[in-house]
């Protein structure tokens, strides 16, 4: 019984330590796209990122800083996006940002949600913030 507890403690340190190894990309050409096209108002994308997902199966935190050019805003917007990062097949917007700007659901209705607090979207949002 001991010998177990070791090593699901061993088990458990190694799994933390993948999770605290998310590496922050630049999203792929066809995840960025897929976005754009759902956001009304013409953008230029001005930073982009993507953080594979550990509680999706085979989906993506992706984040755009981007200016809207009729309102002439700036924006950082959160949305999960299922798929490979070059065959991305379905969009959920995260953060308030993505939701009013894209025609895309809100990723919190999904059965395994995904939300603002999650360590993905906070490493995206870190990301795109700096500079």
């Amino acid at each position: 019984m001991l010998r177990r507890a070791a090593f699901a403690i061993i088990i458990g340190c190694f799994s933390l330590g993948v999770v605290n190894a998310a590496v922050v990309n630049p999203a792929s050409r066809q995840q960025t796209t897929i976005i754009a096209k759902a956001i009304q108002d013409p953008i230029t994308v001005l930073k982009s990122a993507a953080v594979k997902s550990s509680r999706h199966r085979n989906a993506f935190y992706v984040g755009l800083n981007f200016v809207a050019h009729e309102l002439e805003r700036t924006g950082i917007g959160i949305w999960l996006v299922e798929g490979s990062r070059h065959k991305p097949i379905a969009v959920f917007s995260i953060n308030a940002t993505a939701v009013v700007f894209s025609k895309y659901p809100k990723a919190q209705g999904l059965e395994n949600p995904a939300r603002m607090h999650d360590r993905e979207a906070q490493l995206i949002m870190d990301y795109l913030e700096a500079q």
